[in-house]
């Protein structure tokens, strides 16, 4: 459930029939991680490679992840109708859905500040910001206003734009860990309606959450 959570947060209805196409973005993303932590590194390989792709077409979002050991987390939000829900597959057929408190906004607690450092990510000049969570963790961002975000339940409007790049630092002492999720394509390409549908797919049932255990 912990790793579900955390997939969500840093995480295919295409039907066959014809449908309606606008033009929005294709988002492919590339995870690295770099760590002096060799106990970090095994785990990590463990879970293996996770491949996330984002779906963005004006007010409507969409975003799959897939890891080898957790299988594949997919979140559509529907920004006209202000609904969104989150489909879990596991790696041995489980499916489950949660809608939940997916657009709770989750910025209260950070400290955000921008940078003047600027960078070109995937073709999009980026402006850098640093993210402080109430833990004291710190995370690095970088942003393109050339995207707008649909979905910014993390870092609310302390953020404006679309996040191409994050870099969060973990670690304690001389250990230190980096895992870098970084944009490699981003592509304008026509999408299906289909794409973005907030339906329930057959075959998925609720996830079970720490309230309906009180």
């Amino acid at each position: 459930m912990r790793i579900n959570r955390i997939v969500i947060c840093i995480i295919l209805l295409v039907g066959f029939h014809y449908s309606k196409a606008q033009t929005g973005y294709q988002i492919i993303f590339e995870q690295t991680v770099e760590t002096n932590d060799e106990q970090v590194r095994a785990s990590l390989e463990n879970i293996g490679e996770m491949v996330t792709v984002w779906y963005i077409q004006e007010r409507l979002f969409r975003s799959e992840s897939h890891m080898e050991l957790t299988g594949t987390t997919t979140i559509i939000h529907n920004g006209l109708q202000e609904k969104t829900v989150a489909l879990l597959e596991g790696p041995s057929g489980q499916k489950h859905y949660l809608t939940k408190d997916l657009n709770q906004d989750q910025s209260q607690d950070l400290t955000v500040t921008k940078t003047e450092e600027k960078k070109t990510i995937a073709g999009f000049e980026c402006v850098r910001y640093e993210v402080i969570d109430q833990y004291k963790r710190k995370t690095s961002l970088y942003v393109t206003e050339a995207i707008e975000n649909p979905y910014d339940v993390l870092y609310g409007d302390k953020v404006p734009g679309l996040v191409l790049c994050t870099i969060t630092h973990l670690g304690l002492g001389d250990n230190e860990t980096k895992i870098i999720l970084r944009a490699t394509k981003v592509l304008e390409k026509e999408l299906p309606e289909e794409l973005f549908s907030i339906d329930i797919p057959e075959g998925f049932t609720p996830m079970e959450t720490d309230t309906n255990h009180k």
